[in-house]
């Protein structure tokens, strides 16, 4: 069954999951549209945190890039 008005595209990119094996800028992006700067912040240092008490390198590296990313974007 399709859906001629497009809507189920929509909601599949609004549901689209942020993780470490998109590019960090885009997951920036991402993370500001949906929620604002100050909140993607926060989202984005929480995720960091989570990362380093996982013991994730890869993880907390790219959160570290998605954290300057959104700060860099909000100095602009």
């Amino acid at each position: 069954m399709s859906n001629e008005t497009g809507d189920e595209y929509a909601r599949t990119a609004e549901a689209r999951p942020i993780s470490h094996y998109m590019k960090a800028p885009i997951a920036a992006a991402l993370l500001r549209e949906r929620y604002g700067d100050a909140k993607a912040q926060s989202i984005a240092l929480r995720k960091q945190r989570e990362a380093r008490r996982a013991r994730s390198r890869r993880r907390f590296k790219f959160w570290t890039e998605v954290t300057s990313t959104i700060e860099n974007c909000s100095r602009s």
